[in-house]
């Protein structure tokens, strides 16, 4: 059996509760703050960062729409992206992905199996090397989402070029 750095020492609930507080604390919310934007009450979530209760999937995803982050940062620590956003077709821009409206009912259709294919990445050349900043993929839902890697999402538009992976083409922004 392997065990992960982590994971080894540390049950799944006190890394999560770890990473919640410390992402709530880097951006400076309070968490009677971070409960509201995730709709959740504020004591569940001091019981969440503190391990005394374990967050559900669903929650998991609340509150890292609400933190900005993929759901399963909060499970690692070390997902290599941290900024998500989401397409949005009728303004044409790219907005920070919300929790869907809990008075939505889910279409009774079978859903689909969902595949992504990355048509774009956004990155800074160099001589000898390009960083890649951000990665769009396109699912077969018709949604576009942008995955911005950990820690370039506040790097300056232009730095980055465009570069079209289904032609291998560079563009300039």
């Amino acid at each position: 059996m392997i065990h992960c750095g982590v994971f080894s020492r540390m049950k799944l609930r006190h890394q999560v509760g770890l990473n919640i507080q410390k992402l709530r604390r880097e951006r400076g919310i309070s968490q009677e703050d971070l409960a509201l934007m995730a709709k959740i009450n504020r004591g569940y979530m001091g019981k969440l960062e503190n391990a005394k209760n374990s967050a559900s999937l669903d929650m998991v995803e609340r509150i890292a729409t609400a933190l900005n982050v993929v759901p399963s940062w909060l499970l690692v620590g070390d997902e290599p992206f941290q900024f998500v956003q989401r397409f949005d077709k009728e303004k044409g821009v790219f907005r920070p992905m919300e929790i869907a409206d809990e008075n939505s009912k889910p279409s009774p259709k079978k859903p689909k199996r969902l595949k992504a294919n990355i048509v774009q990445e956004g990155v800074i050349l160099s001589d000898e090397s390009a960083v890649v900043v951000w990665s769009d993929y396109t699912w077969n839902n018709g949604e576009i989402i942008r995955y911005w890697e950990k820690g370039l999402e506040n790097i300056p538009e232009t730095m980055i070029t465009v570069r079209d992976i289904a032609t291998s083409k560079v563009r300039e922004r």
